[in-house]
């Protein structure tokens, strides 16, 4: 029983991790779009909307022309992704 308390753990709490991390990237995505709208573009950096940039993350950007990526570590060496132009994680 207790061994498989254990193996549902590991399994649940990354997907857990992953929802929040997206749910944490929603006013993200809402100050970008904002910005977007009034400037025509997107910003250079997260600074220029008000939420600092860290070396740490845990959320990353990157302007891509008239589109951005964010995203986020999932476990060492991987990540999830968010494309505005695609309008989607992968």
């Amino acid at each position: 029983m207790v061994l498989l308390i254990f193996v549902a753990a590991l399994t649940i709490a990354p997907k857990w991790r992953q929802m929040e991390m997206m749910r944490q990237s929603e006013p993200i995505h809402e100050a970008l779009n904002a910005y977007h709208l009034k400037h025509g573009s997107y910003p250079d950096a997260l600074d220029q909307i008000g939420i600092p940039s860290r070396e740490e993350g845990p959320i990353y950007y990157q302007r891509e022309g008239d589109s951005y990526l964010l995203w986020f570590g999932t476990r060492l060496g991987e990540s999830r992704t968010y494309c505005s132009s695609e309008g989607y994680w992968r």
